[in-house]
């Protein structure tokens, strides 16, 4: 077949000469880019309550231990009541146990009385322990607790676990929401993956260390 440089130059044909070379194969496969577990946040409480005031929202750039949503809850005011009146319980029982102590040794007291104060104080300390642990578990530190102790507040407040992003954001004023709820969600977007649906039949073809090009809609000159 002969054709004129016309229609050459037309329809762009372009010849090379034919050597041995290596032959590339490309496979193609749909993916979803996402943030890495350990770039995403889930803000919820281990207690029921009311949301009573939003400190952040949808789009908003956070950082870590920033407040995000304040709950009221009852059982909240019940934990640091809780552990101010174990707090006082433990102070009383180590200053008898120390009057004890020292009148024991001395002589003077007996070691019937100095048992006894010392069993109230092991027992103050386990409450007191306990008391901590409950306040743990429902977001609340020790210090927050002790600067409530005059007035003892049924509101916690939420804070971010991770800097980022908020992507989700249920919070709502004056919604009541159960325990472990998903009230938002974040999102470290610094570091990226991508997870590629791959057939079974075509899993021989991808090694360590292969090149890998990523097409998106929103970058499609990149």
């Amino acid at each position: 077949i002969k054709l004129s440089p016309e229609v050459m130059k037309q329809i762009d044909i372009k010849t090379a000469k034919v050597q041995p070379g290596a032959v590339k194969s490309t496979l193609k496969a749909m993916g979803k880019v996402l943030a890495p577990n350990d770039g995403k946040a889930i803000v919820s409480f281990a207690f029921s309550g009311r949301i009573v005031e939003r400190h952040a929202g949808l789009g908003n750039w956070v950082k870590k231990g920033q407040p995000l949503v304040t709950l009221e809850c009852e059982e909240v005011g019940n934990a640091r009541s809780e552990y101010i009146r174990a707090q006082e319980d433990f102070q009383l029982a180590k200053q008898n146990l120390e009057r004890e102590e020292r009148l024991f040794k001395k002589d003077i007291g007996a070691k019937k009385e100095y048992l006894a104060s010392k069993a109230t104080f092991n027992t103050a300390k386990a409450a007191l322990k306990a008391a901590e642990e409950k306040l743990q578990v429902m977001g609340i530190s020790k210090e927050t607790a002790v600067s409530a102790a005059k007035t003892i507040s049924p509101r916690v407040t939420g804070t971010a676990p991770i800097a980022g992003r908020v992507i989700k954001d249920n919070a709502v004023l004056g919604t009541m929401v159960e325990a472990s709820t998903e009230i938002m969600e974040l999102m470290n977007p610094e570091k990226l993956c991508i997870d590629a649906e791959i057939y079974g039949k075509d899993l021989s073809k991808i090694q360590q260390e292969n090149p890998v090009a990523i097409n998106v809609p929103a970058y499609p000159q990149k």
